[in-house]
């Protein structure tokens, strides 16, 4: 497929390029529960029974929770040798600069580099446990920040590579950083915290994209976190910072639907 010829979107949507929310882009079949009940993966504890709330109705945003679901007005990659599952596959530069200008929008950057990507499979290659890629984006941004760059923040893009399927098996959850603990210290696994919110988008499509903050140059910024009514009653620490978000990939126990073929990417967004 050439790549200035995307497939054309279903009749059904009107989203923006890069809008939030659930959008007018929906999947078939979504998920209406306000909940479910999935396994995490904690440091030390195993897996542990946790409520993990449908981002559809619950609507984190990166300045409340430090990630958002983004609708697209195509998928962010096509070429059938991507879509078929061969993997490694050597991404062009056209295609990293459409993930990038899918940060950039929503971030307000004047400059995102994406640095790595990488293809997942249900079984294969998603990740269980709780963790934060933040030590790579640190070792990435301090080679990147120079006297011009004020800020510069790591974020990850998440979507499905499936054209065919919405995504039933597998999904990312996340955890909202609002929900952390203000006392740990930071380590890239995750120990279990009884106030802890995770979150997952059912039945995301390859037009859509989670994106999710992994480290940030200034770690002095506040998230907006509201009240408590926002966090499940209890009253989130004002002190909480938005530099990374734990995830994991979750077993929701539909391991009959198609296998989730997933691809993310490590972006560095530059700031002057």
């Amino acid at each position: 497929v050439d790549h200035e010829s995307p497939p054309s979107p279903p009749e059904s949507s009107g989203a923006p390029f890069c809008g939030t929310g659930d959008g007018s882009l929906k999947p078939e079949a979504i998920i209406l529960q306000d909940s479910m009940v999935g396994s995490i993966e904690y440091l030390g504890d195993g897996g542990k029974e946790m409520t993990i709330l449908n981002g559809r109705k619950s609507k984190p945003t990166l300045e409340k929770d430090g990630f958002e679901l983004l609708q697209l007005e195509a998928p962010l990659l096509w070429r059938s040798e991507i879509m078929d599952g061969h993997d490694p596959v050597k991404l062009e530069d056209h295609e990293y600069e459409r993930v990038a200008e899918v940060v950039k929008r929503r971030t307000n950057a004047q400059e995102v580099h994406v640095f790595r990507h990488t293809f997942r499979r249900s079984g294969l290659t998603h990740q269980r446990g709780a963790h934060s890629d933040t030590f790579a984006f640190r070792q990435q941004g301090a080679a990147h920040r120079n006297a011009k760059a004020k800020r510069v923040i790591g974020w990850n893009v998440w979507t499905s590579l499936d054209p065919a399927h919405a995504v039933q098996r597998d999904p990312l959850a996340l955890l909202s950083a609002a929900s952390l603990d203000p006392q740990a210290k930071f380590f890239p696994l995750l120990k279990a915290y009884p106030r802890h919110e995770w979150h997952y988008f059912p039945n995301m499509t390859n037009r859509e994209a989670i994106l999710f903050k992994q480290w940030d140059s200034d770690s002095t910024v506040k998230l907006e976190i509201g009240d408590a009514s926002s966090h499940g009653g209890w009253e989130p620490s004002p002190d909480i910072t938005s530099n990374y978000v734990y995830h994991q990939a979750v077993d929701i126990g539909n391991q009959d639907a198609p296998p989730r073929r997933s691809a993310d990417f490590r972006c560095l967004a530059l700031y002057y």
